[in-house]
């Protein structure tokens, strides 16, 4: 309620309508005048009355000789900022001078001839209808009022929801833009885009494919769903694209606007991916149990063979000297092979037994401090240079000690195996991490080598996989990592590029955090 309804609405209330009524001018005899409290004024006396403090009147009347002084009044009453709603008559002497009046802000009129007479009437109902009417101007500001709440409560909503929220009519004029669509690297300010055609706001978007996504919901009346791809900053995104069909009147059936919603689903993207990874790995270790023993035997026999064979010549002496070079040789080339064998399905199997290790607190700095005297007697690593930045006061992990070593003996050995004698490096730094709200403690593993390409990133933790040449890899080192690291609560991840070198990165749980 404005301060002048509100005024108005105490002033003229039905159980105070005996008020003081003011009258410009002079009237002769006026009956039922016990009615009303009216005090006659001269037009300079008008304003003096008026600014006089907590002076109040129920109503003005114009009563001049010349009316068109009269008219003069009423329109200066109008713009007075204490009787700009206040009830005027003003007494006429004919048709048109009562339509002047009116339009000259008055709220009623009286005719000269009859101003004895009618005026007490007329005062009255002026005065009701002035209650009347700002009765209904104060419903109206409350209602007006509710409706504007009304819309700022839907317009945060729609700006508080996670999705990114446009709306088009039939011309494929946009209509609404949430704030989603305002922030981020594709964002775009709504009052840049509302009004404008969708078309012209999306131009780097096949335009015939947004026509028909529109035209399909607009025809249809059904709801439109599909996933998309964008690009920003160089990194890929996913969204999962609503196109809502509405209508604005509940018994139409004609839609006039298209509501759309982009949802993005990258994170989930992602760890679909990841849960396919690890059920692919599983099945695979699956796999793997069932024929790694069935291997094995046979395996075990041709090595049994070979060493039985290599005895036999030596017990024989019949043979000329190079055929018994030749078979020596070859006997000794299927005894390794049938080791290397064996050890490929022996890893294979570590690979897909589920057994939960024994683990303790370590500090991270130890266990590759251990590992480092593992790998010492490296060939390459004597002569590579090694970078070493452990961060002290880390938190310690729980791990067990034996499989951790084997992880970063493999990580080790991959670094030096990828980079080359000449110019290559190595450096190994440890330090904390946070990760959606868990602390971690990491250490990665970096050399300059040749880098892993983008497309093989994504493999490189799959069983038989490897990037080395043929016959100087198996492909399960990085397999087996990714299976110890995973029992282990923990994460391992490679950041490569070509040409620039591959980091693994290996995080694991504080020992707090595994509690």
């Amino acid at each position: 309620m404005t301060v002048a309804n509100k005024i108005a609405h105490e002033t003229y209330s039905e159980s105070s309508l005996n008020q003081r009524v003011l009258v410009v001018g002079e009237i002769a005899s006026l009956d039922e005048q016990s009615a009303y409290e009216f005090q006659m004024l001269c037009p300079d006396e008008l304003w003096t009355n008026l600014d006089r403090a907590g002076t109040r009147y129920a109503c003005v009347v114009l009563a001049l000789p010349n009316t068109t002084d009269s008219l003069t009044i009423c329109q200066q009453l109008r713009l007075h900022r204490t009787t700009s709603e206040m009830p005027i008559i003003v007494c006429v002497t004919d048709s048109n001078e009562a339509a002047q009046a009116i339009q000259a802000g008055g709220s009623d009129f009286c005719f000269k001839t009859n101003l004895p007479a009618e005026l007490p009437a007329r005062i009255r109902l002026c005065l009701l209808n002035h209650l009347h009417a700002q009765r209904i101007a104060w419903k109206l500001d409350e209602q007006r009022r509710e409706i504007v709440i009304s819309h700022l409560l839907m317009d945060k909503v729609v700006d508080a929801l996670p999705v990114s929220m446009y709306v088009v009519d039939r011309d494929l004029r946009i209509v609404a833009w949430n704030r989603n669509r305002e922030i981020g690297g594709q964002g775009i300010d709504r009052q840049q885009v509302i009004g404008r055609n969708v078309l012209d706001v999306f131009s780097k978007m096949p335009r015939y494919r947004l026509e028909r996504e529109f035209s399909q919901v607009f025809s249809t009346g059904e709801l439109l769903r599909f996933e998309q791809e964008s690009t920003a900053d160089g990194e890929k995104r996913h969204w999962l694209i609503s196109k809502i069909p509405m209508r604005l009147e509940d018994d139409s059936n004609e839609i006039t606007h298209v509501i759309t919603v982009g949802e993005e689903i990258t994170e989930q993207k992602k760890m679909n991916a990841a849960i396919i990874h690890a059920e692919k790995l599983a099945g695979i270790g699956r796999l793997a149990s069932g024929i790694v023993h069935e291997i094995n035997n046979p395996l075990a026999t041709i090595a049994a063979c070979t060493e039985a064979l290599q005895l036999r010549l030596d017990e024989t002496t019949i043979l000329p000297h190079e055929t018994d070079n030749d078979f020596r040789e070859y006997l000794r080339l299927v005894n390794e092979e049938a080791f290397r064998c064996k050890g490929i399905t022996n890893s294979l199997l570590e690979f897909s037994r589920h057994r939960e290790a024994e683990k303790s607190p370590y500090q991270l700095n130890y266990l590759i401090e251990q590992t480092l005297r593992l790998v010492k007697h490296h060939p390459k690593l004597k002569q590579l240079p090694l970078q070493m930045d452990l961060a002290e006061g880390l938190s310690k992990i729980s791990a067990n000690e034996g499989q951790i070593k084997q992880v970063f003996l493999a990580l080790i050995t991959n670094a030096c195996d990828a980079v080359s004698e000449e110019t290559g490096e190595l450096s190994i730094r440890t330090k904390s991490f946070t990760l959606n709200g868990r602390n971690f403690v990491g250490a990665e593993f970096s050399d300059n080598g040749p880098g892993i390409a983008p497309e093989m990133q994504a493999k490189i933790f799959e069983p038989f996989v490897t990037t080395k040449p043929f016959g100087h890899g198996t492909g399960l080192g990085l397999a087996v990592c990714y299976g110890i690291i995973t029992d282990h609560g923990g994460k391992i991840e490679v950041d490569s590029q070509v040409g620039q070198g591959t980091t693994m990165r290996v995080l694991l749980p504080t020992f707090t955090e595994t509690l």
